[in-house]
């Protein structure tokens, strides 16, 4: 049983118990990877310099900052903390110097609900409701919906993913022309995130060990406990097997049970106080959260009912997709286990959907294998074929008191509240896509990236520009994740104000500005994918300043344009299949927006996440 204490570090999360062979085509090559280097003092100070640059208010608040920048690159502290960032990079002990305090401070200690602020999820087109011959031009929106044949042949391909993967038949990510860090996906099946005080920490099972080998399905907050395949026979399971087991589920009433799930969503310290109350106030609690914790995935079978038919209308506004995506985005919090890394949820519609928990793995490897899924479900290519034994289903019980109950209520008040704020817009637009943009000789991300800036400038005309966020993988790296682009820079406020109603500039003007915008966006993307933004160093510095005990204070860490120059008011991400009709994850700031999106070969998709309290509307119909 995971303990409600985290035990270091370097315990829980280096070298995990892991099924996938060392020296298969999945991870042989890790032992080769390079350590995360440490970005040169100058370049770290360009790049600071030429983000604060665009957002400066006047050039006298622009000479103050650049004032304490250059005087504590010049000061024997900053000597001291960057040498001792270096020592720390090369010792053997740390595989990356980045790696703990990245899980810890941008994760594991976040207090509040990972809901919206951190889980995310895929949207998919609507998946084939019954086997037929790939090529049909029946469209599935005109089927009847069974979930139960869904939730089959989804668990039925996601093993089929599993097997490959810890056969080690899965080949890495590859980054022009490099392999890529593959750590996350040992974190993919039989993981979960612990709620623990002050941080959180997460637990891995071997995938094949016998405690293992189950997947947990819920339905009215009724967890079940599945085995992943005939534990006699070894044989996996029947699709007509599985499908009869889920529909039996199904048909199981519509009774619904205390949310214990819930939890999962809220205040990390109130959910690590309830499950250490659930742990002790009964054994069966002990067995049940043990089951979940272990599980290699969870499915969850929801009574909703949302719809992911689009419009090919650029300009309809598409309301039952932002719907569809709010139920994964959020719903009422019932029915899930957010810390889970793999959740789908399949919907009475017949819809389905992917949450993602972030601790431990971002979107390219999940991504990777819901767009397994879906090349195989949208062809009805599945393996039928298996044991027709009956399916062991176990209830799984929670005791709960009146202690839980407060708990769970306190949850759902500021679940609920989260929920009422928080607004979401979509767009799936068809003028063009990526085949267009490389046809007028431009980078489709750079070109999306400016995009989002001039509807931002038109949107918020009053202040054009603001801090924006881009992710770039650092995977070429030993345990490497992101760094950040900030796309914001002298060169796309030259480029959005050129374009805004007021200008004068002529569309040659206009023309040359955004090529050079282009331009700086392409080596800053380009530095960032191998570690030399800015970000991750400046965040370096600062925690060996926290892990030093010196009591020295840092004017420029405390400088209004220093910190708005690091704050995303534009958290901006992509992932692409052509099997999602969308993805999305919340706004970063309480006054900012999020948007996801996708760069398909004819179309481009938006999401955009926002508090209420901001022109959501105005943004995505100006996007």
């Amino acid at each position: 049983m995971a303990s409600s204490t985290a035990p270091p570090w370097s315990e829980w999360r280096l070298n995990p118990p892991c099924a996938i062979p060392s020296r298969s085509a999945t991870l042989s090559h890790h032992d080769s990877l390079p350590k995360l280097p440490v970005p040169d003092h100058n370049a770290t100070r360009e790049k600071v310099l030429n983000s604060a640059k665009a957002l400066a208010k006047n050039n006298e608040e622009f000479e103050n900052m650049k004032k304490k920048l250059d005087g504590f690159l010049a000061s024997p502290l900053a000597k001291e903390l960057n040498d001792a960032l270096i020592a720390r990079s090369k010792d053997p002990k740390h595989p990356s110097w980045l790696a703990e305090w990245w899980d810890t401070q941008a994760y594991m200690a976040y207090r509040d609900s990972v809901v919206i602020n951190v889980s995310y999820y895929y949207a998919f087109h609507k998946l084939p409701q019954s086997l037929r011959k790939a090529g049909t031009s029946v469209s599935p929106h005109d089927e009847a919906a069974n979930p139960a044949f869904v939730a089959a042949s989804l668990v039925t391909t996601i093993l089929d993913f599993r097997a490959l993967l810890l056969q080690g038949k899965i080949e890495p990510d590859m980054m022009g022309g490099t392999k890529l860090d593959m750590e996350s996906y040992k974190w993919m099946f039989n993981a979960c995130r612990i709620p623990a005080k002050p941080a959180d920490y997460a637990i891995k099972l071997k995938e094949d060990a016998p405690e293992s080998a189950h997947f947990i399905a819920i339905r009215n907050n009724k967890i079940y406990k599945l085995p992943l395949w005939d534990q006699k026979t070894g044989e996996k399971y029947s699709l007509e097997t599985l499908q009869k087991t889920f529909q039996n589920i199904y048909d199981s009433g519509s009774d619904v049970a205390e949310p214990v799930g819930l939890l999962t969503g809220g205040n990390r310290d109130v959910w690590a106080d309830a499950r250490a109350h659930l742990l002790s106030s009964s054994k069966d609690n002990v067995e049940t959260l043990s089951t979940i914790e272990s599980a290699s995935f969870v499915v969850c079978l929801d009574p909703a009912t949302p719809s992911s038919k689009i419009s090919s209308d650029s300009n309809a506004e598409n309301s039952n997709v932002a719907e569809f995506s709010r139920e994964l985005l959020h719903g009422n919090g019932e029915n899930r286990w957010f810390d889970k890394p793999l959740q789908w949820v399949v919907f009475d519609s017949g819809e389905t959907g992917f949450i993602g928990e972030h601790s431990c793995m971002d979107g390219t490897p999940t991504a990777k294998v819901n767009d397994y899924i879906g090349a195989r479900l949208s062809k009805g290519d599945m393996d039928v074929q298996g044991s027709n034994s009956d399916v062991p289903l176990q209830a799984l019980d929670f005791e709960v008191d009146d202690k839980t109950r407060s708990a769970i209520e306190e949850t759902r008040k500021s679940y609920l509240k989260a929920v009422e704020e928080e607004d979401l817009g979509f767009l799936y637009y068809t003028r063009y896509g990526k085949n267009g943009i490389k046809a007028a000789k431009s980078s489709p991300d750079g070109w999306v990236q400016m995009v989002m800036q001039l509807a931002y400038g038109l949107t918020f005309p009053e202040a054009p520009v603001t801090g924006t966020y881009e992710a770039a993988q650092t995977r070429k790296y030993a345990l490497g994740r992101t760094e950040t682009v900030r796309v914001c820079s002298p060169a796309s406020k030259a480029f959005t104000l050129s374009m805004l109603p007021n200008s004068n500039k002529s569309t040659q003007e206009r023309r040359h500005l955004f090529l050079e915008a282009l331009k700086q966006h392409g080596k800053d993307m380009k530095d960032a994918s191998v570690a030399m933004g800015c970000d991750r160093h400046i965040f370096g510095l600062k925690m060996i300043l926290a892990e030093s005990g010196k009591k020295e204070k840092v004017d420029l860490f405390e400088d209004d344009l220093f910190v708005r120059s690091g704050t995303w008011n534009l958290s901006t991400s992509a992932i692409i299949s052509k099997y999602f009709v969308g993805y999305g994850w919340g706004q970063v700031t309480a006054s900012g927006l999020g948007l996801p999106y996708s760069i398909h070969d004819n179309h481009l998709v938006f999401t955009v996440t926002s508090k209420k309290t901001q022109k959501n509307a105005e943004y995505t119909k100006n996007l």
